[in-house]
C-alpha cells in the first residue's frame, strides 16, 4: 500500500510510536520480573540490604511502566506480587486494586472475556492472601508474644479466622489468647478458650486426614478413665508424640488433651496459600517389640517430664515383669539423671532407655509395633466445671515421690538445725519470662527472718540427687510460677509452698500438686495479677515483698514456731 498524503505520514509516525511504546512497556515488565526474582533470592539468603535495593529499582521501573500503559494489568500484578512477598501488604492491596481496574478497562479490547475472568480470579485470591498477611502482621505486632494488647489481639485473631475458616493454627492461637484473658475475666474468657481450642483440634484432624491417607475422617480417641493403654502398630506424630493408629485413623493424646496444639503435630496443606503439607525430613525411627512410652505433651519441658512422663513410668507396673523393657523417653539434658533415680527407686535395673526424636516436621517421627503407656482423663475445675491443664492424679504423684526419694538414697545431705527455706531462682539469661525484678530485695527480707536457713536453688545448675535431697529437707519453698516449682515433688508431707503467681485458674498447677502431696500452699499474687491481661506473658514481674514475707512467716508459724526479725 502506497501512502502519499500528509495524514498518512502522521499515521506512520503514530504507529511507530505505539510500537516503540509497546516494546518499551514489555521490556520494563520483563526487567521487573528479573529483578523481582533476584530480590526474592537475596531475601531468602538474608541479604536484606541488597533485597531492599532491588525492590526500590523494581518500584522505579513500575512507575515508568504504569505511566506508559496504565490500563494494562501486567505491571500492576508484577509489582503487587513483589510487594506481597516483601510483606508490604498495604502497597500490595492497592496495586491489586489497580490490576483489577486495568482488567475491567482491557476486557473486550486487549483481553478476551475468558482471559479477563481468569485474571479476576487470580487477583481476588492474591488480594485475599495480602489481606490475611496484613491482619496477621498487625496481630503479631499488637500481641508482642503475649506482652501487648491481648483484647485487641483477640479482635485481630477473630478477623484471621473470618478470612481463613478452620485454620488450625489461627484457632489455637485465638484459644491461647483467651487463656491469657482468663487472668482478668475467667467467667467469659475461659469458656471461649475451650471453644476455640476444641475447634482447632477438630480443624487440624479434618485437614490432616487426607494427608494421612485415612479411609475415614480422623477422630480423637478420648481418654475417659485412668489406666494403662496398650496399642499396636502406632505412629508417633510431631513434637508432642501424638499417637496415630492408621487403620482406624484414631489419634490418642496421653496428656494435655484439649490444650495440645495438633496444628504443630499433624501434616496438612497450608490453609492460606494451599501449598502442600511439609515433607518428611527423616524416615520415622522404628522401635521393635514392646515399648513403654512416657513421652507426650511438651515432655522435653521439666514440669511435663517430671510430673507426667515419670509419673507414667511409675504407673506402668508391668515394666517389672518384662525381661528387658524398652522405655521411650523424651530427650533433654535433665532426663537421664532423674530417670535413673526413679528406676532405681522402683527396683528396675535392666531397662533399656531409648529416646524420641526431638527434630522433625509435622509428620511421623517414630513407628512402634507394640505400645504400652498410661493416661488419665482431664480434671475439671470445681468452680467453673471446665478442663484444667495437665494435672496428674494424686496417687501417682505420691508414688513418684516415694520412688524418687528411695532412688536418691533417702533424705540425706547436710542437715539444718533450723527450718530450711528455699528460694527458686529464675535467671534473665536463661528464662524468657517472669523474671522477678525485686528478687534481691525479697531474698534479703527473707534472710532477716530469724531462726531460718535461706538458700537459693537454681535447678539448671543442681544435680538431680542434690535437688531431691535439698527439697526433701525444705520447710518452705518460695518461687515465682515456673518449672523450678516442680521440685516440690520431693518435699516431705507437711512442708509449705509459697507461689508468687497469678489469678488465672488455668495456671494453678502447683496448688493441685501441693494438695496431692500433702503440702501446705499459699499463693501471693504478683503485681498486676488479676488486673493486667498481659500478666502471664510478662518478661519481668514484681511482687509486694511484705506480702511474700508474710506468707513465709505464716508457713513457718503453722509449724509451731515463733518467728521474729533479726535486729
Amino acid at each position: 500500500m502506497h501512502l502519499s498524503s500528509p495524514w498518512a505520514a502522521v499515521l506512520v509516525l503514530f504507529l511507530a510510536a505505539a510500537v516503540e511504546s509497546d516494546d518499551r512497556y514489555d521490556g520494563l515488565c520483563e526487567e521487573m520480573l528479573v529483578l523481582a526474582g533476584k530480590a526474592s533470592q537475596a531475601a531468602a539468603q538474608s541479604r536484606f540490604e541488597e533485597a531492599f535495593g532491588l525492590l526500590q529499582k523494581v518500584r522505579d521501573l513500575y512507575l515508568e511502566a504504569a505511566a506508559l500503559e496504565p490500563d494494562d494489568p501486567q505491571a500492576h500484578m508484577t509489582m503487587a506480587n513483589l510487594e506481597l512477598n516483601a510483606n508490604y501488604m498495604d502497597r500490595s492491596l492497592a496495586l491489586w486494586e489497580e490490576a483489577r481496574r486495568a482488567v475491567e478497562k482491557s476486557e473486550g479490547s486487549t483481553l478476551s472475556s475468558v482471559e479477563a475472568q481468569r485474571l479476576r480470579e487470580h487477583i481476588h485470591e492474591r488480594s485475599r492472601i495480602a489481606e490475611i498477611g496484613k491482619v496477621s502482621m498487625e496481630r503479631d505486632r499488637v500481641y508482642k508474644d503475649g506482652q501487648g494488647n491481648i483484647t485487641r489481639s483477640i479482635e485481630l485473631a477473630r478477623r484471621q479466622v473470618e478470612l481463613v475458616p478452620e485454620h488450625p493454627t489461627y484457632l489455637h492461637d485465638l484459644g491461647t489468647m483467651y487463656m491469657m484473658l482468663s487472668e482478668v475475666d475467667p467467667d467469659v474468657a475461659w469458656p471461649m478458650a475451650v471453644k476455640y481450642l476444641r475447634e482447632a483440634q477438630t480443624a487440624a484432624i479434618r485437614r490432616a486426614s487426607p494427608v494421612l491417607r485415612c479411609a475415614v475422617e480422623g477422630r480423637i480417641g478420648e481418654v475417659v478413665e485412668e489406666g494403662k493403654l496398650t496399642l499396636s502398630e502406632v505412629e508417633l506424630m510431631g513434637g508432642d508424640a501424638v499417637m496415630f493408629h492408621r487403620p482406624s485413623c484414631t489419634l490418642t493424646m496421653v496428656s494435655a488433651h484439649l490444650y495440645l496444639n495438633l496444628a504443630q503435630n499433624l501434616p496438612f496443606a497450608d490453609p492460606v496459600h494451599g501449598t502442600a503439607a511439609p515433607a518428611m525430613e527423616k524416615r520415622p525411627r522404628i522401635y521393635k517389640g514392646k515399648v513403654f512410652v512416657t513421652v507426650g505433651y511438651r515432655s522435653t519441658m521439666f514440669y511435663h517430664f517430671l510430673l507426667e512422663s515419670l509419673a507414667r513410668l511409675v504407673a506402668m507396673q508391668d515394666i517389672r515383669a518384662t525381661t528387658h523393657p524398652q522405655i521411650l523417653l523424651p530427650w533433654a539434658p535433665f532426663v537421664d539423671e532423674f530417670t535413673d533415680i526413679v528406676l532405681k527407686g522402683l527396683g528396675i535395673e535392666n531397662a533399656r532407655k531409648v529416646y524420641y526424636p526431638t527434630e522433625g516436621s509435622r509428620q511421623a517421627r517414630a513407628r512402634l509395633s507394640e505400645v504400652v503407656t498410661y493416661s488419665w482423663p482431664t480434671v475439671a475445675d470445681q468452680s467453673y466445671g471446665l478442663p484444667l491443664h495437665c494435672i496428674t492424679p494424686s496417687h501417682l504423684l505420691r508414688e513418684l515421690r516415694g520412688a524418687m526419694v528411695r532412688g536418691a538414697g533417702g533424705v540425706n545431705g547436710e542437715a539444718s538445725e533450723v527450718p530450711l527455706v528455699l528460694w527458686i531462682v529464675r535467671k534473665a539469661s536463661r528464662d524468657e519470662t517472669r523474671i522477678l525484678k525485686n528478687e534481691r530485695q525479697l531474698v534479703a527480707a527473707l534472710r532477716k527472718i530469724g531462726g531460718i536457713d535461706v538458700r537459693e536453688f537454681d535447678g539448671a545448675e543442681a544435680a538431680a540427687e542434690d535437688a531431691v535431697a535439698l527439697f526433701s529437707r525444705a520447710a518452705v519453698v518460695v518461687g515465682v510460677h515456673g518449672a523450678g516449682l516442680s521440685n516440690i515433688l520431693f518435699c516431705e508431707e507437711g512442708a509449705a509452698v509459697v507461689e508468687l503467681g497469678f489469678a488465672n485458674p488455668l495456671v494453678w498447677h502447683y496448688m493441685y500438686i501441693a494438695k496431692a502431696l500433702g503440702l501446705r500452699y499459699e499463693r501471693v499474687l504478683l503485681d498486676g495479677a488479676g488486673q493486667d491481661e498481659r500478666a502471664m506473658g510478662k518478661k519481668k514481674v514484681s511482687v509486694n515483698v511484705e506480702a511474700a514475707v508474710g506468707a513465709v512467716r505464716r508457713a513457718l508459724g503453722d509449724m509451731g514456731r515463733v518467728v521474729h526479725d533479726e535486729m
